[in-house]
């Protein structure tokens, strides 16, 4: 994973998108992972692509270590200063971002952390009234 993340932003691309692989039904990736690891999916519902879940676990790569590289991955890509003074001088930029600015959110805050900040915020409004 560190040399996905390293080769990326020596690419430096215009644009990186990084995948936790998933082992489907079927694939001899997905058999390894039932023969020595364990499956975190149940059912088709929860093969939902981007939505930073881990689906299997394997040796040391424990769920919470693949989805934390996955983020990680993310904000070093994007999270430096040359790129985020090159992307902010595009025009297309501007132009998609309110579409960027969720994608960012959905990729730096998952779900669990955006529920907690969800109650976090709640309880906030509430003892304000």
């Amino acid at each position: 994973m560190e040399r996905t993340i390293q080769f990326a932003i020596e690419l430096d691309p215009m644009i990186a998108n990084f995948s936790m692989m998933t082992p489907y039904p079927g694939t001899k990736v997905y058999e390894i992972v039932k023969r020595k690891g364990r499956m975190l999916v149940k059912d088709w519902d929860d093969y939902v692509f981007f939505d930073g879940k881990a689906r299997y676990e394997m040796g040391e790569l424990t769920a919470e270590l693949v989805e934390r590289k996955w983020r990680e991955a993310y904000r070093r890509f994007y999270l430096r200063p040359r790129r985020i003074v090159r992307t902010l001088t595009r025009k297309d930029f501007w132009l998609n971002f309110p579409r960027t600015s969720r994608v960012a959110f959905r990729t730096i805050f998952p779900r669990k952390v955006k529920k907690e900040l969800a109650r976090e915020l709640g309880k906030s409004a509430v003892g304000a009234q």
